[in-house]
């Protein structure tokens, strides 16, 4: 049995696309993301004896830029991280090693999931979404 799938195409571990070594080779300057480069944010998922917990590190995101949309079985999570004005005196930057731009993640959950009982909470940059399993709609779970 499986907890839940994750689905980020053809991409490594980082996020990042597959690419080769000569890459490297091809700075072009720290603002520069090539097209169709997405960041991808990192993600916990654990269960509890009620529920299946998903936790999506989206610090900086704001909560209007945020979109959990469910197709069938498939949980996506998306939205936008904008690049903050810079500081009064800041020249440039040298370098921006946090992801920008848009992102996506799907999961997809287990049968029993219950898709009706999906709570989402944003808190101190990290998105909690709990998921109730199903059949346990006797049973009284403290939060």
């Amino acid at each position: 049995m499986y907890f839940l799938k994750v689905r980020l195409g053809k991409q490594n571990l980082r996020g990042r696309p597959k690419r080769g070594i000569f890459s490297l080779l091809e700075y072009k300057g720290p603002f520069y993301m090539p097209e169709g480069d997405r960041w991808v944010p990192e993600a916990d998922l654990y269960e509890t004896e009620a529920f299946y917990v998903i936790k999506v590190d989206v610090a900086g995101v704001k909560k209007s830029h945020l979109d959990l949309t469910l197709h069938g079985d498939t949980l996506k999570v998306s939205g936008q991280r904008s690049l903050e004005e810079m500081e009064e005196g800041v020249l440039r930057y040298h370098r921006l090693e946090m992801g920008q731009g848009p992102f996506e993640r799907s999961f997809q959950l287990p049968q029993d999931a219950d898709l009706n009982s999906i709570e989402a909470v944003l808190s101190d940059g990290i998105l909690t979404i709990k998921i109730r399993k199903r059949g346990l709609e006797g049973i009284d779970v403290g939060s």
